[in-house]
């Protein structure tokens, strides 16, 4: 018989699954974003998110942070679950209000003739939601993370499917609606039939219903905080610039920040805590350097690509409605390249327990981001998107001094691990840039020619500047993959990794 332990170390997250199991998911709203242009217009597709953004907004505080807080709550029982159940449903019903009434009030003065029927159809999703709310953090709670990554896939799958269906149909901005209710729906149904692999237990000593709550509001002012951080920019497009510009911002947005989502995940699950086994090692300084590495050598490289490439791909394969979305995608891509290094950086500084610092540089990310929205805002969506690429490359540089200082890095044994990977980095940047000007200017072809020369010519590139300036590197990372792939028909099972 499997004992306990054994079942638990059996639950927990592999390398390999966290590094696969998040741009799954992401994939799969990715795609369904991108076949969306086929379907709407900018103007219809920036109102039915707008609508969203609103409700989702609601929804942050109607769930209160009791996902997080049920998570954190050492004595979790039968009484309690009930009395947070009861309080969910007792919130998700009040917050279907608030965003119905902003709706009404602001959406003729903003020109959204359709916004507030948008928001009554989606306003109970809020109610609907927070029945998922408990189940689902309960998976998380015993870390039942391959449950948790197949409760997602089957939610964006719904959505996916629902949406692009009815959209076939002809249904419009109703089929991103009903994708919504269909994601969350089938969320709520998975997760409570996973949770009940993982009963409570019976009796014993419970926390009180104010302690938990009390938690649960930290947790929803910080995430309200962080949500409207996120969004102020494309709060300030939708009011100021309408829908039509809100609707290529928003979309511009979503499709240039997989990689850097990607990153942000493997960071909390991966990367944060082997940062904190290496400061309690005193052997942090030259894990975070590699980090760093790895990030100017492929992560920056990918966004640059992606930047570059970005008007000749919009031009190829999207209707001419969406042709002005490629300046912002270029921009975007150049905002996730930074914001990828910020994470690393954040989380580097919250392995060490600098929390105070990192709400800091958060503060300062806000401030620079306002700045940013001063000036630009007037001008359209290009010179926003420009001005936000441009506050998260600050806040990036400001992050890596900040860990530079608090970390008190040797100059000469930081070159060492970074410095290889930035001079790969600055060297691929400058022949790229050169190539692809190039092609602009120089050969006159079609899009598609175009782009097949930038992914070529950066491939190339890189695989040549790497082997000039980075070729003991190179090798083990080769070497590395050629272990894995030996590797993948023995090491697949998941019982092999008990």
């Amino acid at each position: 018989m499997e004992s306990p332990e054994n079942r638990q170390e059996a639950r927990r997250p592999r390398l390999g699954f966290a590094f696969l199991a998040h741009p799954t998911v992401q994939g799969v709203r990715f795609l369904t974003k991108v076949a969306l242009a086929w379907f709407l217009v900018a103007a219809e597709f920036g109102e039915v998110m707008l609508a969203g953004l609103l409700v989702n907004f609601a929804a942050q505080l109607a769930v209160f942070g009791l996902d997080e807080a049920l998570v954190y709550t050492p004595r979790p029982g039968r009484r309690l679950w009930r009395r947070l159940t009861l309080f969910l449903h007792g919130t998700g019903i009040a917050m279907t209000v608030p965003p119905i009434a902003l709706a009404w009030a602001v959406a003729p003065m903003l020109g959204y003739p359709q916004l507030t029927g948008l928001v009554l159809v989606l306003a109970p999703w809020i109610w609907l939601n927070n029945l998922g709310v408990l189940p689902a953090a309960w998976l998380v709670r015993n870390r039942a993370y391959r449950e948790v990554f197949l409760l997602d896939l089957w939610s964006i799958l719904s959505f996916a499917l629902v949406t692009l269906g009815l959209a076939l149909g002809g249904a419009g901005v109703m089929a991103v609606v009903a994708g919504w209710y269909a994601q969350t729906a089938a969320r709520v149904v998975a997760a409570v039939l996973f949770a009940r692999r993982y009963p409570l237990e019976q009796g014993g000593e419970e926390d009180s219903m104010r302690d938990v709550l009390r938690y649960g509001a930290h947790m929803a002012g910080a995430g309200i905080a962080g949500f409207s951080s996120e969004r102020v920019d494309t709060i300030g497009v939708g009011v100021v610039l309408g829908r039509v510009a809100y609707g290529l911002y928003d979309w511009a947005l979503h499709l240039s920040q997989f990689i850097a989502q990607y990153v942000a995940n493997v960071a909390e699950r991966v990367l944060f805590p082997k940062l904190s086994r290496s400061h309690r090692e005193d052997s942090i300084e030259r894990a975070y350097l590699d980090a760093m590495r790895l990030v100017f050598t492929f992560l920056l490289p990918a966004h640059l690509v992606l930047a570059v490439a970005a008007p000749t791909a919009v031009q190829a394969f999207f209707p001419a409605t969406w042709h002005g979305s490629a300046p912002l995608i270029a921009f975007f891509s150049l905002a996730s390249g930074a914001t990828c290094v910020e994470v690393v950086g954040i989380t580097a500084l919250k392995s060490c327990g600098k929390s105070r610092l990192v709400v800091g540089l958060g503060v300062a990310r806000v401030a620079l981001l306002c700045v940013a929205l001063v000036p630009t805002l007037a001008r359209g969506p290009a010179d926003v998107a420009a001005g936000v690429a441009l506050a998260r490359l600050l806040s990036a540089s400001l992050t890596m001094v900040a860990v530079a200082r608090r970390l008190q890095l040797n100059p000469a044994r930081a070159a060492h691990p970074a410095r290889l990977g930035l001079l790969a980095f600055s060297l691929w940047s400058i022949a790229f840039a050169a190539v692809d000007w190039w092609a602009w200017n120089r050969l006159g072809t079609g899009p598609l020619l175009r782009l097949a020369i930038e992914l070529a010519s950066a491939a190339l590139l890189w695989t040549v500047v790497r082997l000039a300036s980075d070729r003991t590197a190179l090798r083990k990372e080769l070497a590395l993959v050629r272990v894995r792939l030996r590797a993948l028909p023995r090491g697949g099972g998941a019982r092999r990794a008990a």
